[in-house]
């Protein structure tokens, strides 16, 4: 990433995280002090200080020397519809970002229907304090992005009319919701496999399987498709990505370690940029050495830039903003995203006395 698309993504990223902020502070109520901002968002004051100026540029925030910073009124005066998300770090609206892309669609649409689209960041939040937030908001429509459990679902539609889950992490259904496509494993295989490849290892992000049943079933997937092709899986070729450097490069270098190597190895989205990092670092060369398939959006700065299946961020949030609207008429939907392969430089053709050769070792 260059200097200014860093620049530009980490002013968006300061925008998005001092929006929830605003929202979740009443009217007239103090945001934080600049110290705590700093310390909370990891952003240097002269950078926080102008994005603050934007919100007091546009009557948001009021900004009162020796004093603070605070909310002014109301951002609107209708009733918001909710964007919930559990996610651990801001929600940043760019077009590439995986769900800030869909966010940015689902702003859009809501501004053409005369509605704001507000964020609540409900990481760490308790079911009750959330519950007790949305109902004080007269919230009547909301996009829970990834909850972690039905149960806060069901308990938010007790004081939201109409919501849709996106993309749940739970296996069952709590009204209109739209899912990952089941399919992500078996595509990627199949590539693959139409590559030439068969000794093919997995990276997942399946700890917790019940914070991560989609994630696990495709694990379950991959082991299975696997075992019908006849291939044998080595334990080294498996191994969980818990987004900790150390951890990772550990269970990297006992893959490249191993007696029976792989010639292909899928990789979540994730994990991408520290990946071709330890590639860099054991001089591997990614797409000769090790052919890499990929999931969800990948960083157009990695080089050579990478397979991938994925969904469109923004036609998530085309399928959601549908939903929603189904759901306004009374009916509960049950969607799957679209899935789509886009070919990067990364899986190249495997010569067939090669493949013959490594299955035989």
């Amino acid at each position: 990433m260059n200097r200014q698309s860093q620049k530009s993504y980490t002013d968006e990223y300061i925008r998005s995280f001092i929006r929830e902020l605003i929202f979740i502070t009443p009217p007239g109520g103090r945001l934080p002090g600049i110290r705590q901002l700093m310390q909370t968002s990891g952003v240097g004051r002269i950078r926080l200080e102008k994005i603050l100026q934007e919100f007091a540029d546009s009557r948001v925030i009021e900004i009162r020397p020796q004093s603070g910073c605070y909310r002014t009124a109301d951002i609107s005066g209708n009733i918001p519809m909710a964007f919930i998300h559990f996610s651990p770090r801001p929600m940043v609206e760019t077009e590439h970002a995986f769900h800030g892309g869909a966010v940015k669609y689902l702003r859009e649409k809501a501004a053409e229907k005369g509605q704001t689209l507000e964020i609540i960041h409900a990481c760490g939040m308790s079911d009750e304090t959330l519950c007790e937030f949305v109902k004080s908001r007269r919230m009547t429509q909301a996009f829970i992005l990834s909850a972690y459990n039905s149960d806060t679902v069901v308990k938010l539609q007790q004081h939201i009319p109409y919501t849709v889950s996106l993309l749940p992490r739970y296996p069952s259904a709590a009204g209109s919701e739209l899912r990952d496509s089941p399919a992500m494993t078996a595509m990627q295989l199949e590539y693959l496999f139409n590559r030439n490849y068969r000794n093919i290892a997995y990276i997942h992000n399946a700890e917790d399987h019940l914070k991560t049943p989609v994630q696990l079933m495709r694990l379950f997937d991959y082991y299975r498709i696997m075992a019908e092709h006849g291939i044998k899986v080595e334990p080294e070729w498996v191994f969980f990505y818990s987004y900790d450097k150390e951890r990772f490069f550990r269970s990297m270098h006992r893959f490249i370690g191993c007696k029976r190597p792989a010639d292909a190895l899928i990789v979540p989205g994730s994990c991408l940029k520290l990946f071709y990092e330890f590639c860099a670092d054991n001089g591997l060369c990614v797409g000769k050495d090790l052919a890499v398939m990929c999931c969800d959006n990948v960083e157009p700065d990695l080089i050579p830039r990478a397979t991938t299946v994925t969904n469109s961020p923004r036609e998530i949030g085309e399928m959601a903003w549908l939903v929603m609207q189904r759901t306004l008429q009374g009916e509960t939907v049950s969607a799957q995203t679209n899935l789509k392969i886009i070919t990067g430089e990364t899986v190249p053709y495997l010569n067939i006395s090669d493949t013959l050769r490594k299955t035989d070792c």
